[in-house]
């Protein structure tokens, strides 16, 4: 009964998490990488995005 519902969640948690993502890119794409941001956490790229989340 519950399982269900967690599937819910997950999608509106995974939705949000993508949305983020894609203003991440769009406002953050050409930021210098320094000060936390390198060559694998960055907004360069969707997949980069996600894990930067």
């Amino acid at each position: 009964m519950s399982l269900p519902a967690l599937f819910n969640i997950c999608l509106l948690l995974f939705l949000v998490m993508f949305i983020f993502a894609i203003f991440g890119m769009s406002f953050f794409m050409h930021v210098k990488d320094k000060s936390g941001l390198d060559d694998v956490y960055n907004f360069k790229t969707f997949g980069q995005s996600m894990i930067l989340l």
